[in-house]
């Protein structure tokens, strides 16, 4: 008996390194992302999925709540979004339910086993819209996030918290960095030339107001700079 229960301790012994220093596999995680939101704008809110696993999911959900005078755009319900290009194809079905008092539904189901590609990145882009006059911070929440692995299981993420910067500039300020200067001249020329560029805001370097920016504008923005006090 004696001999049996030592080599039962033996072999419990040899198992435990197994289980007991394996490494776990890190859950996956949504984030949310939001641009400085311009009244009268519209403002980009990423929402990123960070894989640390081997899963693949072709499906999400979740609960989006907005600081009352924060809205998605769009209109009629029809709400304005670009997919990432993480998806496998383009043929993803995304639907968005108003719920009421800044709430939001979102689903994105597949229609032929789409699947999302990748550990780390992008998932969707949203677009805000507001009609707040104050400057400020606002916060924003992503909750009962809900993933679908492709093989068939029902994945739970965290609650996620953002942070909604609203700001107010003037016309010229096209970075809105509360100032014009050279830097803003220099992002006009680049939009005259077609440069992709990032933080660019086409509205405040429309200074005649007539839907092109051009170089008429850039010279208004110059002239401002040469006689400001």
């Amino acid at each position: 008996m004696m001999m049996m229960w030592r080599r039962y301790a033996a072999l419990l012994l040899a198992c435990l390194p197994l289980w007991a220093w394996a490494d776990e596999v890190e859950a996956p995680v949504v984030a949310a992302t939001a641009d400085v939101l311009i009244p009268g704008e519209k403002a980009a809110l990423t929402i990123s999925l960070a894989n640390p696993g081997d899963d693949v999911y072709n499906g999400y959900q979740f609960d989006l709540r907005l600081p009352e005078g924060i809205t998605l755009a769009g209109e009629g319900g029809n709400y304005d979004y670009t997919l990432s290009d993480r998806y496998s194809t383009k043929r993803s079905a995304v639907v968005i339910n108003d719920k009421g008092g800044g709430h939001y539904r979102l689903m994105c189901y597949s229609l032929n086993n789409t699947v999302v590609t990748g550990n780390d990145g992008p998932l969707i882009t949203l677009y805000l819209h507001t009609g707040l006059t104050g400057v400020g911070h606002y916060e924003g929440t992503l909750s009962a996030i809900s993933l679908s692995a492709k093989g068939g299981n029902s994945i739970g993420c965290p609650r996620a918290i953002f942070d909604i910067q609203v700001e107010l500039t003037i016309m010229g300020d096209v970075n809105i960095d509360h100032a014009v200067d050279v830097t803003d001249v220099m992002k006009c020329v680049n939009d005259v030339l077609r440069i992709q560029q990032d933080n660019f805001h086409s509205r405040y370097a429309d200074m005649d107001s007539n839907g092109v920016v051009d170089v008429s504008d850039i010279m208004v923005i110059v002239n401002i700079i040469l006689h400001k006090q």
